[in-house]
């Protein structure tokens, strides 16, 4: 009997042809148009968020991650031309659900069961505030 762990490597392949398949028109232009980009997640997702972060910041965005619950539980919102993307693998874990709904997103970025029809979901830029780290 397969592990999740393995389920998980053994769908990376198909994961990969999808989202190559993927119109991310629109959510590049959200993030072409942010003035700062600000990435949450959980556990491996936070780490793609501290990745995804230092790759925009080395590339000229001013970028920034933080754990998901702590931009739910204490963060004061993002500011009127930022992005926020929370990354989740299910759009299900607690703090990412809750991170986004908190600062007025409906919806985290995740893949997998929660994410629903295209694999991925996306936030707009959102008028509010958050202290830089």
């Amino acid at each position: 009997m397969a592990t999740a762990l393995q389920r998980m490597i053994n769908s990376q392949a198909d994961a990969l042809e999808h989202i190559g398949g993927l119109d991310l028109a629109g959510p590049a232009d959200v993030l072409a148009r942010a003035r700062r980009i600000v990435l949450a997640g959980t556990g491996t997702s936070l780490h793609a968020a501290e990745l995804g972060a230092m790759m925009l910041a080395q590339a000229g965005r001013d970028a920034y991650a933080y754990p998901a619950a702590t931009w739910a539980r204490w963060g004061s919102g993002p500011r009127a031309g930022d992005a926020v993307l929370v990354i989740t693998h299910t759009a299900e874990t607690a703090y990412a659900a809750r991170a986004g709904r908190a600062r007025g997103f409906p919806r985290p970025v995740g893949a997998g069961r929660g994410a629903g029809p295209g694999g991925l979901r996306g936030p707009g830029p959102r008028a509010g505030r958050l202290p830089r780290p």
